[in-house]
């Protein structure tokens, strides 16, 4: 700032002293204490999280509330301004109460710049200008009068590197570029007890914002024996005329440290003492820099009289109504000149904070460039269930967490083998050791290692298969009944396991629960991405087919006497990554459907209607999501394909649901025991014996008699 001493130094002093504590001379130029920024982290926690969510690439300047104290101890060298996350509830002077001194408020604006470029070439003078007039506006209206705080407002202009945590900024703290003089500078002042009584009291009684700038009597006539009074400024007129003493005081709180040197807030101050002609209307009043109450290597209150305007009335008036000139930029405390400061959080942000913020930072960069529709919060708060994790769940898993979703639960029964590591991202070569480490356990573990704060668990069971009789009741329901929990637990289930027939008793408590499932099938260079269908309220059927509803017979066993090549998904390395990259995308689509899980797919037809409503509705990536995506690397093409419901599916119709509720593991029993059950359930035995009356190619005269008939 111009025209302000080194507060760093001792080279400028106030005026020299011809005794120990008062200094008399013909009006001497005053000096004012700079004051010094201090920024909070929190304040640059803050601001990044609203320039992502909120402000995004506008650049209208945001109100903020800054704060200062009265005068600390001498052993400080400067006056200290203090913004923190707080300072962005810019209208609620609140928090300022709980501060011991009470903090004084100082409104100000945040102009936060897109660019470094745009930072360093901006026109500083004429933002410096601009604040200084809206400064001189409010004396000239009298809302200054009315409102103090007005006259110590700030502005700062920031560019904020939120990549690399890097913010760069310069505080101005504008004021009038005048020669202000005093004739006298006193430190006579003493700040006894009913000095600090009335003030207090006053406190309590006003808006926060009249606690920078009052006005102070003592009142000898009064009944009061404690004989202060504290009025605001807009008072003047009847506070200072109604009494006959020399002790009035047009006081401030200073935040200078330094001995006989005022604070900045004094120079506006006297801006609008001058133009009210204060101390032409009231010759005794005096200007008081209030510094508290006396203590330990603190320095004294102090009086300045005989002020002097370097502006007659005619002129200052002008001036006022002028675009006037200016200082307030700060100045860099180790050099004393005029440059930005430079802050970087990087190193100082709690390293799983750091990964939080960038995490979603992409995210949020989307949802205000490219999509505002998007809801990430929905997609950040699904409970997603993977039932395998191998290819398929450890690629699935690492898209989830760059969705941002903060739940992940993995199920596998194996161990992770020799085979695993160069085909599923989340195992090393040591995992394999000792004969592998369980795969759920570790998959979990490495989510936790990517991502700290994602809610990461592995759980080792195996899934009871359709066709696979039961061998061990108590340890296949205890798996049962985990299962059971954890589907309860979840919203989405992923179907990524390797066999057909492990997805048939996840796929019949979805939909006896209308969870939302995501199966997922790869062959050598093909796979199968689809999205089972819901069960609305009232339907029979759900509004879409599931994995099973072209089946004419139940899943059986398919894994018994089986080849090596049989033993292994035998895939093109590609194919996992297209299905895995393709079922996460389909899963956020729909969540960003109104009707979620009841979505209509692309194919859209009176039957999806009936189920899902209006085709009208839109979420941020359309309004009709794909059923099935049916993927082919051969021909390097895919195909979207709308199943519906079959009414005797063996997975999800309404026989089999209301079976599964009705008896559970007494059900599940009876489906691994006995294939023909499930069928005989579900309608599926009746389909096929009527299709083999129905056989145009059978034996006898009758089936050709019926055959010509045709």
């Amino acid at each position: 700032m111009d025209n302000t001493p080194n507060t760093e130094g001792l080279d400028q002093q106030a005026p020299s002293s011809s005794g120990s504590e008062t200094s008399q001379h013909l009006a001497s130029s005053l000096k004012f204490a700079t004051f010094r920024s201090f920024v909070d982290s929190a304040f640059f926690h803050e601001l990044s999280a609203r320039k992502l969510d909120h402000i995004k690439l506008d650049e209208t300047p945001i109100p903020v509330l800054g704060s200062y104290s009265e005068a600390p101890s001498t052993a400080v060298s400067y006056a200290s301004f203090s913004v923190t996350r707080t300072s962005f509830n810019a209208t609620d002077y609140t928090p300022l109460t709980y501060t011991a001194p009470p903090a004084v408020g100082a409104p100000g604006r945040l102009l936060d710049l897109n660019t470094i470029e745009s930072f360093k070439s901006y026109d500083r003078a004429g933002l410096l200008r601009t604040r200084m007039q809206e400064i001189t506006s409010t004396v000239l209206s009298g809302e200054a009068l009315r409102d103090p705080s007005l006259l110590c407002t700030y502005q700062i202009l920031m560019f904020s590197d939120l990549k690399k945590y890097n913010f760069y900024y310069w505080f101005a703290f504008p004021a009038p570029l005048l020669d202000w003089r005093a004739g006298k500078v006193e430190a006579s002042f003493e700040v006894t007890k009913d000095v600090l009584t009335a003030i207090e009291s006053w406190r309590g009684e006003v808006d926060p914002k009249q606690w920078g700038f009052f006005l102070l009597k003592k009142d000898q006539s009064s009944d009061d024996e404690q004989g202060w009074k504290v009025g605001q400024l807009s008072e003047y007129d009847t506070f200072l005329s109604t009494i006959e003493t020399e002790e009035q005081y047009l006081t401030f709180v200073d935040p200078s440290p330094h001995e006989l040197i005022a604070g900045w807030p004094l120079r506006n101050l006297l801006l609008l003492a001058f133009h009210y002609k204060l101390f032409e209307k009231f010759p005794h009043l005096k200007v008081l820099a209030y510094r508290g109450r006396p203590g330990a290597n603190k320095p004294r209150s102090f009086v300045l009289s005989g002020l002097e305007s370097p502006l007659d009335d005619a002129s200052l008036t002008a001036y006022l109504e002028a675009v006037p000139k200016a200082t307030g930029w700060e100045r860099l405390p180790t050099t004393n000149k005029l440059a930005p400061k430079h802050t970087n959080l990087g190193a100082l942000i709690d390293p799983v904070q750091l990964a939080d913020q960038a995490v979603d930072l992409n995210l949020k960069l989307m949802k205000w460039r490219v999509a505002p529709d998007l809801d990430l919060e929905v997609v950040k708060n699904s409970r997603c269930l993977l039932l395998g994790a191998g290819t398929l769940g450890s690629y699935i898993a690492r898209g989830l967490l760059g969705w941002g979703v903060r739940t992940v639960t993995l199920v596998d029964s194996g161990r992770v083998s020799y085979s695993n590591p160069v085909r599923q991202p989340l195992y090393t070569f040591r995992d394999c050791a000792d004969g592998g480490k369980p795969k759920a356990e570790c998959a979990a573990a490495a989510l936790r290692e990517i991502y700290p704060s994602v809610e990461a668990r592995g759980v080792q069971l195996e899934i009871p298969m359709a066709g696979h009789a039961v061998h061990d009741e108590p340890s296949q329901r205890r798996d049962y009944e985990e299962l059971e929990e954890l589907i309860k637990a979840h919203d989405v289930v992923f179907l990524l396991m390797d066999s057909r027939e492990s997805r048939w008793l996840p796929t019949v408590m979805c939909a006896a629960q209308s969870k939302l499932v995501i199966n997922a099938a790869l062959g050598f260079d093909s796979y199968v991405v689809m999205r089972h269908g819901v069960v609305a309220e009232g339907a029979p059927t759900p509004n879409l087919g599931c994995y099973f509803c072209n089946d004419v017979v139940a899943p059986l066993d398919s894994l018994s006497n089986r080849t090596l090549d049989q033993m292994c998904t035998v895939t093109r390395p590609g194919v996992a990554m297209l299905a895995s990259a393709n079922a996460v995308e389909l899963l956020v689509s729909v969540l960003q459907h109104p009707n979620k899980g009841l979505a209509p797919s692309t194919e859209y037809s009176g039957k999806d209607k009936e189920h899902s409503g209006s085709p009208a509705a839109t979420g941020a990536f359309g309004s009709q999501i794909p059923h099935q995506i049916r993927g082919f690397l051969g021909s390097f093409d895919s195909m979207k394909v709308t199943g519906a419901a079959y009414p005797s599916c063996s997975a999800c119709s309404a026989p089999v649901r209301e079976e599964w509720i009705t008896r559970g593991w007494e059900f599940v029993k009876d489906a691994l025991n006995n294939p023909k059950y499930v069928e005989e359930l579900s309608g599926l035995a009746e389909v096929q014996r009527k299709a083999e009356e129905l056989n145009l190619g059978g034996d006898g005269e009758d089936g050709d008699d019926w055959a010509l008939s045709d």
